[in-house]
């Protein structure tokens, strides 16, 4: 009529497993291990080499996009990005949870976004002049091919080279885009 009542609190008895067939092994297997295999030779441990403080965006087709430094101007950049973080944070939970903060941090949350992003870029600006003010100047070869000014022709030659139709057909199809959207809003 229908499967027995089962309580929730009990289990059915488990079936006892098969036991297990000893496995045969083929002459080729049996002489496979019957003689250790040598290992090849270990190379010695290296250090990693060290990269050009800089790192390379690549896309599907390989071409190189942009160099993205790892140094000072990346941390210059990430500290506004904390600046601002911290205020859409303090923000959002005086807003959701109706918390008030003591002092100058509720000051921080309450000025208008329009004044903040001013003085969060003039912090920025201030920070980049700041910090390079008191480092060393690059030299040409790490200023290498970071603008249109210091590439050389076979850097160029290069990037062209790694063109093809489906990077120039997606840079067509953003433009559309971005020019129906101005066309659509005008």
């Amino acid at each position: 009529m229908g499967a027995p009542a089962v309580s929730p609190r009990t289990r059915p008895a488990a079936r006892p497993k098969p036991k297990a067939k000893p496995k045969t092994r083929s002459a080729t297997a049996r002489r496979a291990t019957a003689a250790p295999a040598k290992r090849p030779a270990r190379r010695p441990a290296t250090k990693a080499p060290r990269t050009n403080h800089r790192a390379r965006l690549r896309v599907a087709g390989g071409g190189n996009v942009a160099m993205l430094p790892v140094n000072a101007v990346g941390g210059i950049a990430d500290s506004g990005f904390v600046v601002g973080m911290s205020r859409l944070v303090l923000q959002a939970t005086h807003e959701m949870y109706h918390i008030e903060w003591p002092g100058l941090v509720q000051a921080f949350v309450d000025i208008n976004w329009l004044y903040f992003s001013f003085l969060l870029f003039a912090f920025t600006c201030v920070l980049i002049f700041a910090v390079s003010a008191v480092t060393p100047k690059a030299s040409p070869e790490q200023l290498a091919g970071l603008t249109y000014g210091s590439v050389t022709k076979e850097q160029d030659a290069a990037d062209r080279a790694t063109f093809g139709f489906w990077e120039i057909f997606h840079t067509g199809a953003i433009l559309a885009i971005i020019a129906g959207i101005y066309i659509y809003f005008w």
